[in-house]
């Protein structure tokens, strides 16, 4: 009987001792563990920001921000800054440029997207997560205004995190645009009868 108990002892033994050895740890060679929480250090290529933000607005013809001029996307990697400037027509009002403003923003986050994972794609309900890590600053001035900020139809500072003081959705407007256009292409031709334009006499 007590040859048993001390084979079973035994045993018991070795099972803890190999269920001990299981739960240590293991470290690598080094000594360091992995850092898994560390995050990529992104480096944007600013040129190319502002070449697929651009071209991500598509066929010219069925643009709405028409009476956008200019467009300019760059940045600083070391201070983790994208400035957005655009100029505009003279006579265009606040609520476009803040449509445009929501829309170049989103398209921007869009394409840090292609450069680099660690961001996220924007949504009709969010401007992604690249302006949790860098600074926003945007500014759509009225051309001829340049030296005027108090003319400036958006001038947002916005730090990493901040909240953008702006609607995300710009499908609605967008969608709406084309609708227009649709409609504009299925009316009728009208026949002026006026004479207006009649051709002139040789």
């Amino acid at each position: 009987m007590r040859k048993r108990l001390l084979t079973l002892i035994l045993a018991v033994t070795a099972v803890m001792a190999l269920g001990l050895t299981g739960c240590v740890e293991q470290t690598p060679v080094s000594g360091v563990a992995p850092d898994m929480s560390k995050k990529e250090n992104v480096q944007l290529d600013f040129v190319q920001l502002h070449n697929d933000a651009l071209e991500a607005f598509g066929d010219e013809d069925e643009n709405p921000y028409r009476y956008i001029t200019d467009v300019n996307v760059s940045g600083d990697n070391a201070t983790k800054t994208i400035d957005i400037r655009a100029t505009c027509f003279p006579d265009t009002g606040v609520p476009e440029a803040e449509q445009f403003a929501t829309a170049i923003i989103r398209r921007v986050n869009d394409s840090a997207c292609i450069q680099s994972s660690e961001f996220e794609l924007s949504s009709q309900d969010s401007f992604g997560t690249l302006w949790t890590k860098y600074t926003l600053n945007i500014q759509i001035i009225p051309v001829g205004s340049e030296d005027d900020p108090d003319s400036y139809l958006v001038n947002e500072s916005i730090a990493p995190g901040d909240e953008i003081p702006f609607d995300p959705d710009y499908e609605t407007y967008e969608e709406g645009y084309v609708d227009i256009l649709d409609s504009m292409k299925n009316e009728p031709a009208v026949l002026d009868l006026s004479g207006d334009n009649e051709p002139e006499a040789e």
